[in-house]
């Protein structure tokens, strides 16, 4: 049995990710290995995870956590087969897809999430640009048109500049000039890109 293999490739995987289910102390989990899938369940028969080693090396592949109802909660998986995640997907409830995570810089960290429309498409993409673990640009959809960006520029965690798009072009930029959150100037641009317009805001 491929017990403690397994378990030390799933703590790696899961590493940075918040576990929903803590395990307090107490009688041990209740452990199944059929193939290449292990699943785990908590005293009472609460299924918690479900760890697959799709190539039968030891070490899982993809890794699936579970809301108490069963549906499925989380999943992180090793596409590529290069030992580190490179694709998130987190769930509502309801069962639905929330968002799903990608790997740009091949780190093993998600910097790119697409969260969908619910009709096929994407609502939003959030976007973490320099690898710190933040979201610091936000690009909102009306089918495969940009609309809006919400950017922090400065590095600071928090959203300082605001940008319309219509027709895949630049219309106007707000910026926080004096670092209360909220937009106080605002540039106006015409349609070759050149500024128009330099005025307060709202």
């Amino acid at each position: 049995m491929r017990l403690p293999r397994t378990l030390l490739a799933a703590s790696l995987l899961l590493g940075g990710c918040r576990d929903p289910f803590p395990r307090q102390p107490g009688p041990a989990l209740r452990f199944y290995e059929q193939g290449t899938q292990q699943t785990f369940y908590d005293p009472s028969g609460r299924l918690l995870r479900r760890l697959t080693d799709v190539d039968a090396d030891g070490v899982a592949e993809r890794v699936e956590l579970f809301h108490p109802d069963r549906r499925v909660w989380r999943l992180e998986a090793d596409l590529d087969g290069d030992g580190r995640i490179d694709h998130w997907e987190v769930y509502r409830p309801d069962g639905e897809l929330e968002k799903v995570g990608r790997s740009r810089a091949a780190d093993g960290r998600p910097d790119l999430w697409l969260v969908p429309d619910g009709r096929g498409g994407l609502s939003r993409r959030e976007v973490d640009e320099d690898g710190d673990g933040r979201i610091d640009r936000v690009e909102h959809l009306e089918g495969r048109a940009l609309v809006r960006v919400s950017l922090d520029g400065d590095g600071d965690g928090r959203f300082d500049r605001w940008q319309s798009w219509e027709s895949f072009r630049l219309t106007a930029e707000r910026f926080d000039v004096d670092g209360d959150g909220a937009p106080d100037r605002q540039l106006r641009f015409d349609r070759s890109g050149s500024v128009v317009a330099v005025e307060p805001y709202p």
